[in-house]
């Protein structure tokens, strides 16, 4: 990223700290390609994880072009990056697995329960074998984002939260399936990247100052037709 794309916010608590951290994003649809064009321009370097390609009904509520039908998504989203915020990521084009990478910051953004689960076994995994001398070191923390078409919820689970968090989790065959016409727009992909994102920049900001100023609620819902947000701290 140019110096100059950063002039804006550059002196801002979280942007040093920030600045080539790498962030890993499971799944790159309606949330992770949204959310990889926002870290990206933060100065974090994301690695990202998908094996689908775009298909023409992706185009409604994800970031991708019409000319990028056919390309694999994480493919899609790299040339965003590069076009859109000076940036160049990783990408792996594969479904998140367990023998996947894990690090300090780690985005669920998955459609399925069951792909958000294995990325969640990594982070506590990970949390086993941190190095707090680690130059890069900031408290790991796992951002997990489900999305409806006009609603969405997010959970910020650190160490502390990983008992508390294991109880919203379930199998994908509780999930009602709702008709394929209602289950994603761009304007709400975009509200829940964004809260994610600025969630990460309030945990990095409490992680630099060694405080809790900054709010990073356990979970944050938002209902577009209600105007409703409810906040679990």
């Amino acid at each position: 990223m140019l110096p100059e794309n950063t002039g804006r916010f550059k002196d801002l608590i979280w942007f040093e700290k920030a600045k080539n951290l790498r962030a890993i994003i499971g799944g790159c649809g309606g949330i992770g390609s949204w959310l990889a064009l926002l870290v990206s321009r933060m100065g974090i370097i994301p690695l990202l994880y998908d094996n689908d390609k775009v298909e023409a009904h992706n185009i409604g509520g994800q970031l991708f072009r019409t000319k990028d039908i056919g390309l694999l998504k994480t493919q899609s989203v790299s040339i965003t990056l590069e076009d859109f915020s000076n940036t160049y990521c990783d990408y792996k084009s594969q479904r998140y697995g367990t023998e996947s990478m894990s690090s300090y910051i780690m985005f669920s953004a998955f459609d399925n329960m069951l792909a958000r689960k294995t990325m969640f076994g990594n982070f506590v995994n990970f949390i086993n074998t941190v190095d707090e001398n680690d130059q890069s070191y900031i408290k790991p923390i796992f951002i997990d984002g489900r999305l409806g078409a006009e609603y969405f919820e997010i959970y910020c689970v650190t160490e502390d939260k990983i008992e508390e968090y294991e109880k919203t989790l379930f199998d994908d065959s509780e999930v009602q399936d709702l008709p394929c016409t209602a289950k994603q727009t761009s304007h709400t992909a975009a509200m829940i990247a964004a809260n994610m994102t600025g969630f990460l920049t309030n945990h990095i900001s409490n992680c630099v100052t060694n405080s809790d100023e900054r709010v990073v609620p356990f979970k944050y819902f938002y209902s577009i037709p209600n105007c409703f947000t409810e906040i679990t701290i």
